[in-house]
């Protein structure tokens, strides 16, 4: 696949990174770095994997075992292959929440701080991951992102509390009929 300009891969994968983030602690600003960092803002994508997530023997949801055999800096090793490049997005989140060693990042209050937690708990091998993915979110303002989970967040609210009065209406009505 052909590398992206920043604004057609925001618009292809950045709305995919929000609502897989939906009732996690994760940043989308942060996935969305990831994914622009490891796909090489798409044009590095072996088998619909987004985030270079390696095939080890873990379950999810969203990969059925299948993998293909890259280089990755001059070793060869076994990435999970996906259906699509939303599922995964989705088992990004998945992995994240599934391993406990991501506890603290899942826990940070700020995208960066989520960064550095990445970092620590061994995320990518490199020792300037975090100050690269902070470049990456400052650089193309992705914290818009993270705002449109909290009002998507609030929309869910606002969702299931008109259900609530609808449901509390029909009784009332029901119950007056009788």
């Amino acid at each position: 696949m052909a590398k992206l300009s920043p604004s057609a891969f925001l618009q292809r994968y950045a709305q995919e990174c929000v609502d897989a983030s939906q009732g996690t602690g994760i940043f989308p600003s942060v996935t969305i770095a990831q994914a622009i960092i490891e796909s090489g803002w798409g044009g590095s994508i072996v088998g619909n994997n987004m985030f270079g997530i390696q095939a080890h023997q873990q379950s999810s949801p969203y990969w059925n075992g299948d993998y293909v055999t890259a280089n990755d800096n001059g070793n060869l090793r076994k990435f999970r292959k996906y259906a699509s490049t939303s599922d995964s997005i989705k088992d990004h989140t998945y992995f994240l929440l599934r391993n406990g060693r991501y506890k603290t990042a899942l826990a940070a209050s700020t995208p960066e701080d989520q960064c550095r937690a990445l970092q620590a708990a061994g995320y990518a091998e490199s020792q300037s991951y975090a100050a690269t993915l902070i470049s990456v979110i400052n650089k193309y303002n992705l914290k818009e992102y993270d705002t449109k989970k909290k009002s998507m967040n609030n929309k869910y609210i606002i969702i299931a509390m008109a259900a609530v009065s609808l449901i509390f209406s029909a009784y009332t009505i029901y119950q007056n009929l009788k």
